[in-house]
Order: C-alpha cells, then structure tokens, then sequence
C-alpha cells in the first residue's frame, strides 16, 4: 500500500524581486514529515514559478507552478 500524505499543509515564504523561496510543511498528528524547501524564480508575467525543491539530505527535484487563467463572469 502507498504511503498517502496528509491532506492539510502550511506554506511560508517570501518574493524579492523575481526570486521566490518558501517552505512546504505537511501537518499530520500521526506522524512527522520533513519540511520540503523550495527555491524558484517568477516570469516576467507572474504567471508561472520554475525552480527546485528539496528535503535536506534526503530529495530533490525540479519544479513548475502555473497560476489558472481567470474568466470573469464580465468578460464572458
């Protein structure tokens, strides 16, 4: 059976000009999960944020976040 991860988690971070780095923290009462870090870089549109996340000493991997487009119900 695959691990499943708790479904509720804190993010805190921080933009300063186009970088972006903020912490991913799964809250669980059962067991405790490693803090996931994230370093990354915002496009010129603030529509997408590239980078690498990271547990220390354990993972890493590359990562893209990409903001929905928004339809109002104005311009509709």
């Amino acid at each position: 059976m695959a691990a499943v991860r708790p479904s509720f988690a804190t993010l805190e971070g921080r933009r300063v000009g186009r970088d972006v780095r903020f912490l991913k923290r799964y809250v669980s009462e059962a067991k405790k999960y490693a803090v996931i870090q994230y370093l990354g870089e915002i496009n010129d549109g603030a529509t997408e944020i590239a980078g690498q996340w990271f547990v220390p000493g354990h993972s890493s991997g590359s990562f893209t976040m990409t903001r929905s487009k928004i339809i109002s119900a104005a311009g509709a």
